[in-house]
């Protein structure tokens, strides 16, 4: 397939879940991060994502509002603070893995968590 279709079909929303996946595991890093970005993009293939080589692709992983847990909880102990950071700002993640994050290394991280304003952290406690 031609990369500027590729390139295409990973933006496109109505792109199949299946074509999704098989542009997911692309060799060219681009084709993969219009996947990570596509807010049709399962949670499977987010999670699929979560584990990618690059670092830029584990970040849109980690800020997708489909990501599952289990992929935000591995992503938290990613060894780049950029990935740590979208998880610190994703909705989704979980109150136990933002309570670890907020005695991250990184003072950007602890400083990500620190602004989630407290209702919110009282929501995702109940």
């Amino acid at each position: 397939m031609n990369y500027n279709v590729k390139l295409q079909k990973a933006s496109n929303p109505y792109t199949s879940s299946l074509e999704l996946a098989k542009l997911s595991g692309d060799v060219e890093e681009t084709v993969r991060w219009r996947v990570a970005r596509n807010l049709s993009t399962s949670a499977t293939i987010i999670e699929q994502l979560a584990n990618d080589k690059s670092h830029n692709i584990r970040v849109d992983a980690a800020e997708h509002p489909n990501a599952p847990a289990a992929a935000l909880e591995k992503l938290a102990n990613d060894e780049n603070e950029s990935v740590r950071r979208s998880v610190a700002i994703n909705l989704n993640t979980p109150p136990a893995v933002l309570e670890e994050l907020a005695n991250d290394e990184d003072v950007i991280v602890r400083r990500v968590v620190a602004k989630i304003p407290i209702h919110l952290l009282l929501r995702l406690k109940n």
